[in-house]
């Protein structure tokens, strides 16, 4: 019975070089390695997959899939009549308006600039899942002066 090319070669250089057709101690070592390197790449994949999908599920989670902004003007107006038109379009679950500014955060040690994401805490919660992770404790409520 003729053996096809590849198991033929493959088995060829599988023996030992002595006469004894048993698997050397090399070959043994190679295989070892190279199962013990596929588990571990294996692995190292499954681990990242699940890694990928858990912080891709958190930052959508809290960020809008859309965002709609005036285009020539800094500051919106009657954006309530905007988001309900917006909510009125199919497939759209939920819209709300939120404030994002630059602004500066002094201490007595320091002056720190940071991005201000200002929120309605229950209009929010039917857009992201930010209220899952959101206590009325953690929120500063800040009254415009």
């Amino acid at each position: 019975m003729a053996l096809p090319y590849e198991i033929f070669v493959g088995l060829r250089y599988l023996r030992a070089k002595r006469r004894n057709r048993t698997i050397s101690l090399n070959t043994f070592v190679s295989i070892a390695g190279i199962t013990l390197g596929v588990a571990a790449l294996i692995g190292t994949v499954g681990i990242m997959t699940g890694f990928r999908e858990d912080i891709q599920s958190k930052i959508l989670g809290t960020t809008a899939h859309i965002i709609v902004q005036e285009r020539m003007k800094e500051n919106m107006t009657d954006y309530d009549g905007l988001a309900d038109k917006v909510q009125t379009v199919p497939d759209v679950v939920a819209a709300t308006p939120f404030v994002l500014r630059q602004v500066l955060l002094t201490t007595q040690s320091g002056v720190q600039g940071i991005v201000l994401r200002g929120i309605d805490p229950k209009r929010e919660a039917n857009v992201t899942e930010l209220s899952k992770t959101l206590r009325p404790a953690n929120c500063l409520i800040f009254s415009p002066r």
